[in-house]
């Protein structure tokens, strides 16, 4: 026998999508209950303080191209919630390690200039037919397929035409490094192969709403956009029920439709569905850090330092490879890595620092990161390899501190001595931890300090290891 109806809609999951499907359901009239295991609602749109006190940083998404630019959020009254957009002066710097840098401006003229002569037309050529169009592109393309025919017929088809063929196809138009690395960072988004069909249309979208919409944020992070969200569906009588975590179906009211904003595999669970979702693979995705900085980053290219966005890769290929071996499940040779850098501020008071901001101890982390990429795509021979992989992230930091112990002049070596530091608190023991953790409070207190009981400690190490290899284990008494 089945149960009453309580409510017409039930949705699981307070994310965007969750949040905005809600939303919708309530402005058709219909009764909403909206449920969310944190405690707060936001999923990968949450703002937390996540490294010093008074530093707010986004958990996940952070810049938002598509949401300033988006026609579900423009037809609501999120500012009345609260919600206000922040624009940096330059939506994105790609530098180059020459000091210039391409550059995705507001305009396209300043876009165009900065790829250099030989592709300033190209560039202005593939954004002409579109630029301007931003409100009707939107409205097709970032719609069911069941809503009718296309508000733009014309440009739809021209810009599926344009964007289908794989972004290694639509960088060839450029002749210069700088076009074909501009293309291949915004397609990188999408964390996949670059010779992938539709990841040219990733990248003429972002170019298109930097152009149009530019590349914002929202003040205060990006918790805002879910506040607002969460607080257009309360003025429609929806309900919001946090700290509830859903493990069956049946810990949820009777309603007419039940909507899922979770992963395939919660889905399954709670719905209980079997196997259903057994053969789903989870796709690539990123590891992100965040940093709480006293100042700007001392970018060399000056595009870089106004810039909201920076993509470092640095080349077309470099950032090919990258994507092509995180898909395969490999950690890549030179990562590719975006970075937001932004100040949120009313009047004086710093209200948040978005700092996912990369430094040279970064650049092991972000390795690592997408080995973890690794890990989740595929677990057969997980013990054995993560062994492999932090002996031999070890066995390189040890090799950079006695190099740098070598040296007469550290200071001169530093950034070499750092990143190895880093390497070792990220993959270290315990043990090596905490000595490396001594010595880089000393560097900062004392801008010197002593190597030798550090390196004294990774000899053992690397010694013990050498003798362990056989066996696969390694010991933590170094």
């Amino acid at each position: 026998m089945s149960r009453a109806v309580v409510v017409d809609a039930v949705v699981v999951g307070a994310g965007p999508n969750g949040l905005t499907a809600a939303v919708e359901l309530a402005r058709a009239g219909l009764t909403v209950q909206l449920y969310e295991a944190a405690d707060t609602v936001g999923g990968g749109a949450r703002t937390e303080e996540l490294t010093l006190p008074g530093f707010r940083h986004d958990s996940c998404s952070a810049v938002h191209p598509f949401g300033i630019g988006s026609p579900a959020f423009r037809a609501l009254p999120l500012a009345d919630h609260g919600l206000e957009w922040l624009q940096p002066d330059l939506p994105m710097a790609h530098p180059f390690p020459d000091g210039t840098a391409a550059v995705l401006g507001r305009g396209v003229g300043e876009t165009a200039a900065s790829l250099g002569p030989r592709d300033a037309g190209t560039y202005r050529r593939l954004l002409a037919p579109y630029a301007g169009h931003w409100d009707t592109l939107a409205a097709d393309f970032f719609r069911p397929a069941w809503a009718g025919l296309p508000r733009d017929p014309y440009r739809f088809v021209r810009l599926g035409l344009t964007g289908t063929p794989p972004a290694a196809l639509l960088a060839r138009r450029f002749h210069g490094q700088k076009g074909r690395a501009l293309i291949a960072g915004l397609a990188g988004h999408a964390i996949s192969r670059l010779t992938e069909p539709f990841t040219g249309a990733m990248a003429l979208l972002f170019l298109l709403a930097a152009h149009d919409r530019g590349w914002p944020v929202a003040r205060g992070g990006s918790q805002a956009i879910s506040d607002a969200l969460a607080g257009v569906l309360t003025d429609l009588g929806g309900e919001i029920r946090t700290g509830v975590t859903v493990r069956k179906l049946d810990e949820l009211p009777p309603a007419r439709a039940y909507v899922f904003d979770t992963s395939p595999t919660a889905l399954a669970r709670i719905a209980d569905l079997g196997d259903v979702y057994r053969r789903y693979r989870y796709g690539p995705s990123v590891f992100k850090i965040d940093y709480a900085l006293d100042g700007p980053v001392p970018w060399t290219a000056p595009a870089a330092r106004r810039a909201g966005t920076v993509h470092l890769g640095p080349t077309y290929t470099e950032i090919g490879d990258a994507l092509s071996r995180a898909v395969s499940g490999r950690p890549p040779q030179t990562p590719f890595l975006i970075t937001s850098q932004l100040l949120y501020q009313t009047d004086t008071t710093i209200l948040a620092l978005l700092s996912v901001a990369i430094s040279v101890l970064s650049l092991g982390m972000s390795v690592v990161g997408w080995w973890i990429v690794h890990h989740f795509s595929s677990r057969r021979d997980l013990a054995n390899e993560r062994r492999k992989l932090r002996v031999s992230y070890l066995l390189d930091a040890y090799r950079r501190l006695e190099s740098a112990s070598n040296r007469t002049n550290m200071t001169s070596h530093r950034a070499n001595f750092e990143s190895a530091v880093a390497d070792i608190q990220l993959l270290g023991s315990p043990r090596q931890v905490a000595l490396a953790r001594q010595f880089a409070h000393a560097m900062a207190r004392d801008k010197t300090a002593p190597l030798d009981e550090l390196i004294e400690m990774m000899a053992r190490w690397v010694n013990n290891s050498a003798t362990t290899e056989a066996t696969g284990t390694e010991s933590e008494r170094g």
